[in-house]
């Protein structure tokens, strides 16, 4: 068997490290090694972790940071200790099927060397209490022949841990960008889709990796949120930019899925940033015609017909103070 190393990195995760080590301790495949890179935790981490690997038959080990320097940065640190070639990354609040690896590594020894990653189906899930509850049916992505453009779409989402990925495909791109965060996971994706690297899909009706979404946080929003919204306007930006090497989207003879996906995400994210704040909604509005001047809101359907007339930002501020009264009546109503 090829050893297959799982790195989880991890801040103040004492409390939730029980549930990915366990499911790495199920594998079937055995040729593992575990790496925990516990990022500067103020916690108990080191202390669980230690406790954890203790009882392990396969190899594994604990690398501190003195401070927290960032997911990207652990991950980074992870596969710069790593032995094996494919890699398995894992939260600290998550976890894997017992047969993922093994029915990975099936298709990944076989695979091409130009083939950076494996990928199967997904769930999302929930904590209740102490039990596990699925938020959404199995996702099945497909990306086998995507854009790059596409890993940054909703149609093509394959969370980072539902893959293995090459070692050296990885660090043949320079690794994760801490300023790309929170879209880490797929703008590493849409560099190796550049380099030439393609995606491999694993056949299974199961799913081999299980998210844990948290329904009481919001995501994506104000300084409550998990990510602050202008970071994932930006970052998404960033991103299409990157994989479109520049050129506007109607400018770079995409299919027109494509093209109406990138649509429709920029018209939400333009929303939430106007719901968010006005002024950083115009900014953030103004930057995104800056780079692709021919951006029409998706929805309304009449808003690509309409918007040129009063100008998109006008339009969108309308569209903003209506939501404002509809909040309104809503909340007189009940």
């Amino acid at each position: 068997m090829a050893l297959v190393s799982v790195i989880i990195p991890t801040f103040n995760g004492g409390a939730t490290l029980p549930m990915p080590v366990a499911s790495v301790a199920r594998q079937t495949h055995r040729d593992i090694e575990l790496i925990i890179v516990d990022d500067g935790s103020n916690d108990d981490t080191r202390a669980v972790a230690e406790r954890l690997l203790g009882g392990l038959d396969f190899p594994s080990r604990i690398i501190s940071h003195p401070t927290n320097l960032g997911l990207s940065c652990a991950r980074n640190t992870g596969l710069a200790e790593a032995r094996g070639e494919w890699i398995q990354f894992l939260d600290s609040d998550d976890r894997i099927a017992p047969t993922k690896i093994a029915a990975q590594m099936r298709v990944a020894t076989a695979a091409e060397p130009d083939i950076a990653s494996v990928y199967s189906p997904f769930q999302t899930f929930a904590m209740v209490g102490s039990a596990s509850q699925a938020l959404g049916p199995v996702q099945f992505p497909d990306v086998e022949n995507i854009h790059p453009v596409g890993f940054l779409l909703h149609s093509g989402f394959v969370h980072l841990s539902a893959t293995l990925t090459r070692r050296s495909a990885m660090l043949a791109v320079g690794g994760f960008l801490q300023a790309a965060v929170p879209w880490e996971d797929d703008e590493i994706k849409v560099r190796m889709a550049l380099a030439g690297y393609r995606f491999r899909r694993v056949p299974s009706a199961d799913p081999a990796f299980f998210w844990r979404l948290y329904p009481e946080q919001q995501r994506w929003g104000g300084a409550k949120a998990r990510y602050r919204m202008e970071r994932v306007a930006y970052g998404l930006l960033a991103a299409v930019r990157l994989a479109l090497q520049g050129a506007a989207p109607n400018q770079a003879a995409l299919s027109p899925g494509l093209l109406n996906g990138l649509n429709d995400q920029f018209t939400s994210q333009v929303r939430l940033m106007y719901r968010e704040d006005r002024s950083l909604g115009d900014a953030f509005l103004g930057a995104l015609l800056s780079y692709y001047p021919d951006f029409r809101p998706a929805s309304p359907s009449a808003a690509r017909r309409f918007a040129p007339f009063v100008g998109v930002r006008r339009f969108e501020r309308s569209v903003g103070n209506l939501r404002v009264v509809q909040r309104a009546i809503r909340h007189i109503r009940r």
